[in-house]
């Protein structure tokens, strides 16, 4: 149980990492096609 536990636990930490990536490159893309 704990171990499955803290798989997704890591998944969700990776979800959000990956999505934090997403919007910092999606935003300096904003910024650069705007500059």
């Amino acid at each position: 149980m704990m171990d499955d536990s803290s798989d997704h636990i890591t998944f969700f930490h990776i979800s959000v990492d990956l999505c934090l990536w997403f919007l910092y490159h999606t935003e300096l893309a904003n910024v650069h096609s705007s500059v």
